[in-house]
């Protein structure tokens, strides 16, 4: 099991050195690995009000890596099997936080 904490309403800054402003955070605890999908994913956005008119721009974190150079793009469930083995979030040996980042776009 892990907690996904997921950044979202955001801006992010120019590279080098980029950061995170202006955004929120929530995080959905007890994500158990095996069950962990896109569609679960598209769940939890939809419970941050992200509905089927907005396309949002999902990339995980790496541990230990900067914004620069570790985030890799979440958008399918095979990219979801290499988000929980790279974190070893199936490691029952603690709780582990698994960092997301979500852009939206509205779409017309």
């Amino acid at each position: 099991m892990f907690t996904l904490e997921i950044h979202h309403n955001d801006q992010f800054t120019s590279t080098p050195g980029r950061i995170y402003l202006f955004g929120d955070t929530h995080w959905f605890d007890g994500v158990h690995c095996d069950v962990f999908s896109m569609g679960l994913l598209g769940e939890m956005l939809e419970d941050l009000c992200y509905t089927d008119r907005t396309l949002v721009y999902t990339h995980f974190r790496l541990p230990g890596e900067s914004l620069d150079d570790g985030l890799l793009p979440l958008k399918s469930d095979e990219d979801v099997k290499t988000l929980v083995e790279l974190n070893d979030l199936d490691d029952l040996d603690g709780l582990d936080v698994m960092e997301m980042y979500a852009r939206w776009y509205l779409v017309h």
